[in-house]
């Protein structure tokens, strides 16, 4: 709390605010926007199936089926591989996050072929997978 207070008081001295809330960010977001009137929201995403599952429904709401349409920008951060590169299926990231837990067999059709690069990582075949990390790659 005292960190929250003295960031709120270094905001105010420079002429902003600090604004808490409290919520699902698929409610609060939108209705804040709308308050605020504001134009763009932006945030950083994390790599995560729940994450980007959650980042999708909120982007969807600010653009498309919330109270209030503003614009949205996003960016990835916190992952080591390009976020391409990451799994877009719910099995994977649980095989990735949990990699000793049992769990029952699913049948499961990958939703892209995104997906079965990093499961190869994963189950140890390295040579069948050359990944690009030039610096022009990361740049939109």
């Amino acid at each position: 709390p005292q960190g929250v207070h003295s960031l709120r008081r270094n905001l105010q001295q420079l002429g902003g605010n600090l604004i808490v809330r409290n919520g699902d960010p698929l409610r609060v977001l939108p209705l804040l926007a709308r308050q605020l009137h504001v134009e763009e929201v932006a945030w950083s995403e994390v790599p995560g199936y729940y994450e980007c599952d959650q980042s999708e429904r909120l982007k969807n709401a600010l653009l498309r089926d919330g109270p209030y349409r503003c614009h949205v920008y996003t960016t990835c951060s916190l992952t080591l591989v390009h976020p391409n590169d990451l799994p877009k299926d719910q099995d994977t990231w649980e095989r990735l996050a949990r990699p000793k837990e049992k769990r029952k067999k699913r049948k499961s059709k990958p939703k892209s072929d995104d997906a079965t690069p990093l499961g190869k990582l994963y189950d140890g075949d390295f040579s069948s997978t050359i990944t690009n990390i030039s610096p022009s790659r990361f740049v939109d």
